[in-house]
C-alpha cells in the first residue's frame, strides 16, 4: 500500500489525462494552429498582406481573418455569446492583424482549457441548428487547419517557410521570380479635346465607358481608370492580351479614341506573376 501511495504524485498526470483524451489531442492540436497563425501572421511582410495567387482566392489577409472569423463564431457558441464582428473583409494593417489574432486567441482560450471529454457529448446549437458540441469543436479545429494549409501555400510561393518549418532549422528555397508581361496604356487629350460638356461629348463618353466594360468583360483589359488631376494624360489601361497589336487594337477601338478625344500611348509592361489577374 506505501509503494502505492508514493507512486500516487507520478500516476495523478497520467490518470487525468486519461480522463480526458479527446479533448487533450483536440486541445494540442488546436495550440499548435493557434501557434502557426500567430508565427505566420508576425512574420510576413506588411505589403504581402494583399498577396492572392489567383484573383478567384482570398489575399493572404482575407484568408487569416476567416480563420478567426469561424474560431471566433464556435468560441461564441460554446460560450453561449453572440460571435464578435466579422475580420475577414476588414482592412487592417498588420499590426491590427497581429492584435486580432491575440483576441481571439484570448477570447477562445477560456474555451479551449476548460473543455472535458464529457462536454463533447452535451447539446449546443449552431445556427439553426442543434448537436454535440464535439461537432462545431471539430469544424473549428479542421477548418483552421484546412485554411492555415492556404496560408503556407501563399508563403511558398512566396519564398518564405512557414512557422513549423522554420522551427524545425529548415529554411524554404528561395522563390524563382516569374514575370509577367501585360501592356500599359496612357491616353491623353487628343485634337479634338475640349473641356465643354455637351450632348456630343456625352454620347462619346458613354461610348468609352462600355468599351471599357466590354474589353474587360472580353479578358483583353484587367484595369483602367481615370487620373485625379486635369493634365494631358487623362487615364490609364493595362491589358493582358497575346501581344501588343492586339492590345492597341482594343485601345484604338474606343469611341474616344476613333472621335479624337483622346490618343493612345502604349508600352510592354512587367509584373511580377501573382500581383495582377
Amino acid at each position: 500500500m506505501m509503494h502505492l501511495m508514493r507512486l500516487f504524485p507520478f500516476l495523478l498526470p497520467v490518470l487525468c489525462f486519461a480522463q480526458n483524451p479527446m479533448s487533450d489531442a483536440w486541445r494540442r492540436s488546436y495550440g499548435q494552429l493557434q501557434q502557426n497563425l500567430t508565427e505566420a501572421v508576425e512574420q510576413v511582410h506588411e505589403g504581402y498582406l494583399d498577396f492572392r495567387p489567383t484573383a478567384e482566392v482570398r489575399t493572404f489577409r482575407e484568408m487569416a481573418g476567416h480563420i478567426l472569423d469561424t474560431n471566433n463564431m464556435v468560441c461564441a457558441a460554446l460560450k453561449g455569446e453572440a460571435a464578435p464582428p466579422s475580420l475577414e473583409k476588414s482592412p487592417m494593417t498588420k499590426a491590427e492583424l497581429i492584435a486580432a489574432v491575440k483576441r481571439t486567441n484570448d477570447y477562445c482560450d477560456p474555451v479551449v482549457k476548460g473543455l472535458t471529454d464529457a462536454d463533447l457529448a452535451t447539446s449546443i446549437k449552431l445556427g439553426p441548428r442543434e448537436g454535440p458540441k464535439a461537432v462545431p469543436v471539430m469544424i473549428m479545429l479542421a477548418h483552421s487547419a484546412l485554411h492555415y494549409g492556404n496560408l503556407v501555400t501563399y508563403m511558398r510561393l512566396r519564398g518564405m517557410a512557414p512557422p513549423e518549418t522554420e522551427r524545425s532549422g529548415q529554411k524554404a528555397e528561395p522563390a524563382k521570380t516569374q514575370m509577367v508581361q501585360y501592356y500599359m496604356g496612357f491616353l491623353r487629350k487628343g485634337p479634338k479635346w475640349t473641356p465643354e460638356v455637351t450632348e456630343e461629348t456625352k454620347k462619346i463618353q458613354e461610348g468609352h465607358l462600355a468599351h471599357m466594360r466590354k474589353s474587360h468583360e472580353a479578358g483583353a483589359l484587367v484595369l483602367a481608370g481615370p487620373f485625379g488631376d486635369d493634365g494631358d494624360i487623362r487615364g490609364i489601361l493595362i491589358y493582358k492580351t497575346k501581344d501588343i497589336e492586339e492590345a492597341r487594337k482594343w485601345a484604338n477601338a474606343d469611341p474616344a479614341v476613333v472621335a479624337g478625344r483622346l490618343v493612345l500611348e502604349i508600352h510592354p509592361w512587367w509584373v511580377e506573376k501573382g500581383y495582377l489577374p
